[in-house]
């Protein structure tokens, strides 16, 4: 199990998984296509604004 609490799942399946949350939830068209850096940094302020309850959904 992972620090998200997943099993399981292949990286490529995780990542598929989070960039669909990203279009969902920060209305980024294509996540696929950003870089390293803006993915990460995107990535961390979907968790933050989950974990700060500015979401309705936890992803811990």
């Amino acid at each position: 199990m992972d620090e998200w609490g997943v099993n399981e799942l292949s990286t490529e399946d995780l990542i598929r998984k989070r960039n669909t949350l990203m279009r969902i939830a920060l209305h980024i068209s294509n996540p696929e296509e950003l870089d390293d850096d803006t993915w990460a940094q995107r990535w961390t302020e979907l968790v933050w604004a989950s974990r700060a309850g500015f979401l309705p959904f936890k992803l811990d």
